[in-house]
């Protein structure tokens, strides 16, 4: 499946797989884990960055 999103500012166009459901019955929710495929280098390397910025962000917070 196709998974389009923006995160950290990075518009990102990926290619994935669900592998996991989650239903969450008192919220009425459902949540699923997705596996990337099929990244290119570069895609890899942006999304590495995209997690390390969110990463210092957080732990910024807590400190």
């Amino acid at each position: 499946m196709k998974i389009n999103f923006t995160f950290q500012g990075e518009e990102f166009d990926l290619k994935g797989k669900i592998i996991r459901r989650e239903d969450h019955i008192k919220g009425k929710l459902v949540s699923y884990g997705v596996e990337f495929v099929d990244l290119s280098v570069n895609d890899i390397k942006r999304l590495n960055i995209a997690l390390h910025n969110y990463q210092v962000e957080q732990r910024n917070k807590i400190s």
